[in-house]
């Protein structure tokens, strides 16, 4: 395992993915993903499949006992309906502070993946700014002006919406790319998904790669920034021994947690990812 942190790329840069295969335990996963935010890692992906835990429910328990670390989750757009998703995900971005995430599982049918994401961003911007009122003085908790419908009608989905919790802190928690996503700065191409942390080819450092019985998958790239950024390198922990990983994780980066900056920071602001527009709903071409 290499130890020297010098090898490696900068803390804030460093995200660790728990396969659905690796059947880890919430004990082993929670004792992890302590390690990674003392070890100065930027962010946890967990996957969704059968036997494994449900991501969004796994993260929002590992909110209330971490203050640094991305907490992002897979999503099945065939298993979670929409309006679910959306809810869910809100919540684990209010927990947190605005440190949540997401990414769709991959299928085959690109498009209803693109559908997916355009109805949960069309749920979140259902609560426009400052529709939670809490005015005492009028009585008033909820601007139900500020609230609407989004009568979603798709092909692959349709909702009415609109949400019932507040629009989440980045308005929009913010979404990886699954590795064939089509995304420009400013549009979408080839029907594929707009996303905000873009997985782009080539591999991460050597001594990543070098891991041992880690695999390094491609770098991540955020929405907007040059192309010449320093890539958000993207490792997936060992299926198997997952007792080892709080160990591993702490040797792979033994840098200071002050790169990631303060509890406060949202994700958006870490990758220094704008804010979406009030209203803006992300249309899929």
């Amino acid at each position: 395992m290499p130890t020297d942190p010098r090898a490696l790329s900068e803390a804030a840069h460093l995200h660790f993915v728990v396969p659905a295969s690796a059947r880890a335990s919430f004990a082993d996963l929670q004792a992890s993903v302590h390690a990674a935010e003392r070890s100065g890692w930027a962010a946890v992906l967990v996957e969704t499949g059968p036997g494994a835990l449900e991501p969004i429910t796994a993260l929002a328990a590992l909110a209330s006992t971490t203050a640094r670390i991305g907490l992002v989750a897979e999503i099945d757009p065939l298993v979670t309906p929409p309006y679910t998703a959306a809810r869910r995900l809100a919540a684990l971005d209010h927990i947190s502070g605005g440190r949540a995430g997401w990414r769709v599982r991959v299928h085959d049918n690109r498009a209803q993946r693109a559908e997916y994401a355009q109805v949960l961003r069309a749920l979140w911007d259902s609560w426009l700014p400052d529709a939670h009122r809490f005015d005492k003085r009028e009585g008033l908790y909820v601007d139900t002006a500020r609230v609407r419908r989004v009568d979603f009608a798709g092909e692959h989905f349709a909702v009415a919406g609109p949400l019932d919790i507040p629009r989440p802190p980045q308005r929009h928690p913010v979404l990886y790319g699954a590795g064939d996503d089509a995304v420009s700065d400013d549009a979408v191409s080839d029907g594929g998904v707009s996303v905000d942390a873009d997985l782009r080819s080539g591999e991460a450092a050597g001594a990543l790669q070098a891991a041992d019985g880690w695999a390094a998958c491609k770098a991540l790239r955020p929405r907007g920034t040059r192309t010449d950024a320093r890539p958000l390198h993207y490792l997936l922990v060992p299926t198997d021994q997952p007792e080892r990983w709080p160990a591993q994780l702490a040797a792979l980066n033994r840098q200071s947690t002050e790169a990631l900056g303060t509890a406060a920071s949202t994700l958006r602001d870490r990758w220094q990812i704008p804010l979406p527009l009030t209203g803006e709903t992300h249309d899929v071409e």
